[in-house]
């Protein structure tokens, strides 16, 4: 039988093209009502409250990170971080490095408010140390969980900070500081028996609670679009639109091998649609095997600190540059 002219091949009524069609109008429609809504919505200024808070509620940068620095006022401290990764593992201690401009609201319990929040350590060990760098204010301090009290009294942390840090610091280098000071604290550490407990989450655990965090993620992206102008919110609403498509790739792939499947197991003989249906399994479960992937690279990147189980006592330690 002969085709028409410039004709397409139509199966079940619908040619390919005309499928392809579809999606893309459909694509831009909603891509057009995103936009007619991002129009209407009113921008307003992202407030302390969106970002501050935010970050300092996530703490560090990673369940395995050991700074806290959003400003980037300490400088390349990957070599330091490394370092008390290493020593993290080695002993169970936890040493956290803080940097701010000066303190948040001139509150007088904000380190130890931060202490209680993060809780570097293990329970039971109260293994944890935080090093809080005012730069502005030209002052260090230093927060000291119980089980480190005997290895790190006032006056001799006092003292490491004095000789190690201040040094460095008033010179502007605020890198070779805290290296020749954590390196000392390390030192004094090191005679404090191994917790025996993990101080950190395994990878699953740290999904699982980056899979948790998910509210408090969608309500600071809604900050942030809110604050956002009209193009920023276009191009949001376009990578909306492109992972919604992804998605529905997914689950139609994922409803056509299950027909598939269900095909073949009643015709027991259908040997070509078994081989279909082997064929679109495979295919389903490399699919699924990236969005799984996907799904867990996001939910540990959105883990950032796993806070600890550590107890402080709230003396602390203040000393200046």
């Amino acid at each position: 039988m002969a085709l028409p002219a410039g004709g397409s091949v139509r199966r079940g009524g619908k040619s390919k093209s005309s499928n392809a069609r579809a999606i893309a109008i459909g694509v831009c429609g909603v891509l057009a009502l995103l936009a007619l809504l991002s129009w209407f919505v009113p921008q307003r200024t992202a407030t302390v409250l969106d970002t501050s808070a935010a970050k300092l509620d996530r703490g560090p940068a990673s369940y395995f990170h050991h700074f806290y620095d959003p400003d980037g006022l300490l400088g390349p401290v990957g070599k330091i971080d490394l370092d008390l990764d290493t020593f993290q593992r080695e002993t169970s201690h936890v040493i956290l490095v803080a940097a701010f401009p000066s303190v948040p609201g001139n509150d007088p319990d904000f380190t130890m408010n931060v202490a209680e929040r993060w809780r570097p350590g293990s329970k039971g060990a109260d293994n944890g140390v935080i090093l809080f760098v005012f730069t502005g204010e030209r002052r260090i301090r230093a927060e000291v969980g119980y089980g480190l009290e005997g290895a790190l009294p006032d006056a001799e942390i006092k003292r490491i900070l004095e000789e190690a840090a201040v040094p460095a610091f008033r010179g502007g280098d605020f890198v070779a500081g805290l290296d020749a000071a954590t390196t000392r604290i390390r030192e004094r550490c090191r005679a404090v028996p191994a917790s025996g407990k993990p101080t950190r989450p395994t990878p699953l655990g740290a999904m699982k609670k980056g899979l948790g965090n998910a509210t408090h993620a969608l309500r600071t992206l809604g900050a942030i679009l809110l604050a956002a102008n009209f193009g920023q919110r276009m191009g949001a609403s376009f990578i909306a639109v492109l992972l919604v498509g992804i998605a529905v790739v997914v689950i139609g792939d994922a409803a056509r091998a299950v027909g598939t499947v269900v095909y073949v197991a009643r015709r027991e003989h259908d040997l070509e649609g078994a081989e279909k249906a082997g064929g679109a399994i495979l295919n389903l479960v490399l699919k699924g095997s990236k969005v799984l992937i996907f799904v867990f690279l996001i939910a540990l990147g959105g883990s950032y600190f796993f806070a600890g189980a550590g107890q402080f006592g709230g003396g602390g330690v203040d000393v200046l540059w």
